[in-house]
């Protein structure tokens, strides 16, 4: 079984399930963007 599975059949069992899924999808592709801004002001860096 997926992780999304899992995820999409937690959602429809708890009540406002996918709001709160919708909500950790933002935070997680927020985190990621934040991650790689750094990683590349890091690379950078490095280049000069």
């Amino acid at each position: 079984m997926t992780t999304t599975k899992i995820a999409y059949g937690f959602a429809a069992v708890v009540p406002f399930g996918f709001v709160l899924l919708a909500c950790i999808g933002i935070t997680h592709v927020v985190l990621v963007g934040l991650r790689e801004r750094k990683a590349r002001r890091l690379a950078l860096q490095k280049a000069f």
